[in-house]
């Protein structure tokens, strides 16, 4: 009687702790809260997993200073890249809105490593723009990249995101899904 009553005790208490431990080990760490980058300065917002790095560049060209502000945020394999570029006066004067589009297009596709997978129009937040998508082979693992780029006034702003090959997109979804654009003074 005394082991029935130990087996018929065991049995529930079993169960009781294998899903216990089915719960516990089934459980994922919950995903850090994205924060939303928004700089006063920018003409943009975006949401990113973590706090980007900024560095401002300037390039002297045949057309005049370009300045290039970046926004870049690495982890897990995943960047998530904007830059601003203030384009010189020269440039939009004399070249068409798709003219400067297919310049971004082609310094993203620069390169043999690449391969365009897609390439067509964009909007976000009432803004027009393009999109492009590529995979990227050279320097490691094969990665997806996804990119879009809207003149603002006389700025181009592009949204870079990257992730290797097989992937979740849902980051890189995240990423390009929360853009928007605010008026700068």
């Amino acid at each position: 009687m005394r082991v029935s009553i130990s087996v018929s005790l065991l049995g529930p208490l079993f169960a009781l702790v294998s899903v216990l431990s089915a719960v516990g080990l089934s459980h994922a760490e919950p995903e850090a809260p994205w924060i939303t980058v928004s700089p006063p300065d920018e003409p943009f917002s975006v949401q990113m997993p973590g706090k980007p790095d900024r560095k401002t560049a300037l390039t002297d060209t045949i057309v005049g200073d370009l300045t290039r502000v970046t926004f870049a945020f690495d982890e897990g394999g995943m960047e998530l890249v904007v830059t601003r570029i203030d384009l010189p006066g020269v440039a939009t004067f004399f070249m068409s809105d798709e003219s400067l589009y297919q310049n971004v297009r082609e310094g993203f596709l620069k390169g043999s490593d690449k391969t365009e997978t897609s390439y067509g129009e964009a909007e976000r937040a009432g803004w027009e723009g393009r999109r492009l998508e590529f995979t990227r082979r050279g320097g490691g693992p094969e990665r997806e990249v996804r990119a879009e780029f809207f003149l603002v006034g006389d700025r181009m702003v592009t949204f870079m995101a990257v992730t290797p090959a097989g992937k979740s997109l849902s980051g890189l979804n995240r990423f390009l899904e929360s853009i928007s654009f605010k008026e700068v003074e």
